[in-house]
């Protein structure tokens, strides 16, 4: 779920969270439940470059019948390997306990999801980004 953007701090540097998640941690399918949310960046991309270099050098190889060969070292090759990740950083997590009127609000809603988001959003002070489909 997108929301407008949050600053955060973790290990040092300053992201922005744009992303929002809620999952139903536990339910008693009666008066409590709790809810797992998370807050991340948007997905990142990390490229990085790696140079790898190798060498093998002579060698000899004894056969069964005990015939020695000799095999020539092959010269130092060097190939650039990229590397890409692509990855949410998550930065906020935590849970939401809902019970009382919430609970029987959420519980008898038409709409359980946008309901629990809504009431989610507002407990963490967040701005949902509007015209999104709840699923």
């Amino acid at each position: 779920m997108k929301i407008e953007p949050i600053i955060s701090w973790l290990n040092g540097h300053e992201y922005t969270g744009t992303e929002f998640s809620l999952a139903i941690g536990y339910d008693n399918l009666n008066s409590y439940a709790f809810f797992n949310y998370n807050i991340s960046t948007e997905e990142q991309s990390h490229e990085e470059t790696v140079i790898v270099t190798f060498e093998i050098p002579a060698w000899d190889e004894t056969l069964p019948d005990g015939e020695v060969i000799h095999h020539d070292a092959i010269p130092a090759v060097t190939t650039t390997i990229k590397v890409v990740d692509v990855y949410p950083i998550n930065l906020i997590g935590g849970q939401l306990n809902i019970l009382g009127e919430d609970y029987i609000a959420w519980d008898s809603s038409v709409s359980a999801n946008e309901w629990a988001y809504e009431w989610a959003a507002g407990q963490l002070n967040l701005v949902i980004v509007p015209n999104q489909v709840f699923v």
